[in-house]
Formats: C-alpha cells, sequence, structure tokens
C-alpha cells in the first residue's frame, strides 16, 4: 500500500492547488519564537557556568510552537526534560529560564510562558514518562507529558545528533509500547495498539478534564477553548491514530522486528500534526474523496489560525458567556469552522477514499 515518506504542507498545497496563508504565516512566526528561545537558553546556560552535558538535559516546547503553529496569541509551554544524573543545577536551569522568558518580546509582542500551576513550565525526569505508563503512578501530568512529547514536542538549544535527550526519551517510549506490545511484533501487520489505546486515553482525558476545568473556570474563558478542543487538541489526537495506523498500511515495514517499527514511528512522529497528515495523503494515490476531504481539513484549519491570531476576535472568544454563544458572529464564524474541519477528518475516516483508514477505524476504532 503506501511507502511513508516524510512530506510537509507546503507539497500538499501546491498538490491541491490550495491557498493557506495563515498556515504559512504561523511557520514563519514558529521560526521566528525558536530563535529568541535559542538565545534565552545560551543566555542562562552562560550566565549559571552550567557543566552539566548538553546531552542529559534539553528545554523541549510543546502547543503551537511544537506544531509550527505560532501566532500572536500563543504561549509557550515549556519543560526542561532531563535524562541524565540528578544535579541541582537543574531546577537553577529551568528557574533562570522562566525568569528571562518574562523579559523577552516576539516581533514588538510580549512573550506569555505557560499557566501557573500546570504541566509546563517546569522540569520532567525521564524514569516517570518511560516507566510509569498506566497504572496509578501515571498521573495525567505524566501522561500529558508522554503524549505530547511524542505527538507535538520540539528541542531548543544544543542537540547532539540522536544522542539528546528528547531523542533517548521518545525512542525509551516508543520501545515501551511497541517491544510489550507483542502481536505487534509477530510479523503480521497490525497498528500498535498499546501505543493507540494511549493516545486514545489521552484524548478522551483531555476532552473529560476540559469539561472539569470549564465548571472549576465558572465558563470563563470557555468558547475559546472550546474552539481550541475541536482544532488544535483534535489535529494532535487525529495526528497519532495516523501515525499508528500507518504500521498497518505501509507494506514496506518489517513487522518481525519490533526495532524497525520504533524507528518507523519516530520518523513520522518528527513531523508536526499538519506534516504527518498531508505526508499520509501524499503518500496513496490521488483519489477525488481523499482530496476533497483534506482540502477541507486544511482550509478551515487556515482559517481557524486567522481567528487564533486576531486580537480582537481572539479577545472576544475568550470573554463570551455561555447565553452570548448562539448570538455572537464571531463564535459562530468559528463554530461553521470547527463543523468543516470535522467532516473534513470524517470522509478521511469513514469515506471509502482509497486508503485502509476506515477498515482501521472499524477495526480499532472502538473495540
Amino acid at each position: 500500500m503506501i511507502i511513508y515518506k516524510p512530506q510537509d504542507v507546503e507539497i500538499l498545497e501546491k498538490e491541491l492547488e490550495a491557498n493557506w496563508p495563515n498556515i504559512r504565516k504561523a511557520r514563519e512566526f514558529t521560526l521566528k519564537g525558536k530563535k529568541v528561545l535559542e538565545e534565552i537558553l545560551n543566555i542562562v546556560l552562560s550566565s549559571l557556568h552550567v557543566v552539566i552535558p548538553y546531552d542529559e538535559i534539553n528545554v523541549i516546547v510543546f502547543g503551537s510552537l511544537a506544531r509550527k503553529e505560532f501566532t500572536s496569541g500563543s504561549d509557550i509551554d515549556w519543560t526542561l526534560l532531563v535524562d541524565g544524573k540528578a544535579n541541582p543545577q537543574h531546577l537553577n536551569i529551568a528557574q533562570a529560564f522562566k525568569k528571562e522568558l518574562e523579559n523577552k518580546e516576539i516581533e514588538g509582542l510580549k512573550v506569555k510562558g505557560p499557566t501557573a500551576g500546570g504541566t509546563f513550565g517546569g522540569l520532567a525526569f525521564s524514569h516517570d514518562i518511560i516507566h510509569n505508563i498506566g497504572g496509578n503512578d501515571d498521573t495525567n501530568k505524566n501522561t500529558t507529558q508522554r503524549i505530547l512529547l511524542l505527538l507535538e514536542s520540539s528541542p531548543i538549544g544544543p542537540c547532539h545528533g540522536d544522542n539528546n535527550a528528547h531523542e533517548r526519551v521518545i525512542q525509551g517510549v516508543l520501545n515501551r509500547y511497541i517491544i510489550e506490545d507483542r502481536p505487534a511484533t509477530t510479523g503480521e501487520k497490525k497498528v500498535p495498539r498499546f501505543l493507540l489505546n494511549d493516545i486514545v486515553r489521552y484524548w478522551r482525558t483531555m476532552a473529560v478534564d476540559f469539561g472539569h476545568k470549564r465548571r472549576q473556570r465558572e465558563w470563563k474563558g470557555s468558547a475559546l477553548r472550546t474552539v481550541k478542543l475541536r482544532m488544535s487538541r483534535k489535529l494532535i489526537y487525529v495526528s497519532g491514530m495516523l501515525a499508528c495506523f500507518a504500521c498497518a498500511m505501509d507494506e514496506s515495514l518489517n513487522h518481525e522486528d519490533s526495532s524497525n517499527i520504533v524507528d518507523y514511528l519516530s520518523q513520522i512522529l518528527k513531523q508536526s500534526p499538519l506534516d504527518i497528515i498531508s505526508s499520509i495523503v501524499l503518500s496513496h494515490d490521488r483519489h477525488e474523496q481523499l482530496y476533497l476531504s483534506i482540502k477541507a481539513v486544511m482550509d478551515n484549519y487556515d482559517n481557524f489560525l486567522q481567528i487564533i491570531d486576531d486580537e480582537q476576535k481572539r479577545r472576544c472568544l475568550d470573554g463570551l458567556l455561555p447565553d452570548e454563544l448562539n448570538s455572537n458572529p464571531i463564535y459562530q464564524e468559528s463554530k461553521l469552522i470547527c463543523e468543516g474541519f470535522e467532516r473534513g477528518l470524517e470522509g478521511i475516516f469513514f469515506e471509502e477514499n482509497g486508503t485502509e483508514l476506515f477498515s482501521l477505524v472499524k477495526k480499532y476504532g472502538v473495540f
């Protein structure tokens, strides 16, 4: 069937003769944002005279910056990932990075760090991420760090090829999922169910937590978070499913050796979610239904980024109360974008479109 080849949104845009200016703009702004963070990290490491080997720590960014969707309204979600000996300087680095970040601007826009007391903005340790998969010690925070590390993370600063904390931890996590998922390594082409189940679990947990936070915050900001849940958060989930399904669709993949599957998934997951979707679609023969569906997905995602990048519209959504939703034109516009995005996804996953995705969803999507 498919032979996976990493390709990106720009190639798909040309193939479809489409125009996604907001996706291109966000990708350009992402490069500028990462450059600023690299400058901050260099300042921090120099000022602290750090003697820790660079290959033991990485500053990792998540969210829109890792997805190549950075806009004027984006927060910078980051973590200092540690894969080495415990060292008191780890906390010093994280605290100094956080402080330095507060004083920076990107093209005149003040940088916004992660939400206080949340999942990001501190330390994350490889032992917990790799070993606590499932069970009582696998907290929401640990699950979030692990799945987002796979699906939307990018290292900042010095990385020595594959010998860096970010790459090693991802390989360690994938080894846990694949080596222990014995049916996936019997030679028969199958979806890595252990990994897929955890991606599904993360998506469902995120949706349930959304309801909890909405109540705790008395619906403040819920309109904006609803739109993000239905668009960018769902995109993460979709890219994870596609990565798992690709393992069953690609005839070039040798399932008898688990290391092949780990390397294959690692290659896919190095891409951004939008690039993963583009690569999967472009790896198949052109099919009218598939191309109509992916164009709907990308067109609406481009429109979503335009709204998120518009300060006035973003503030409007953030301040809406529940009884204002039906009458607010910006929310109604956003709702139509979400619905168009979801219809496109339905065409990719639930229609006969020249791929095996429909049969894979029926086999693995629920039971």
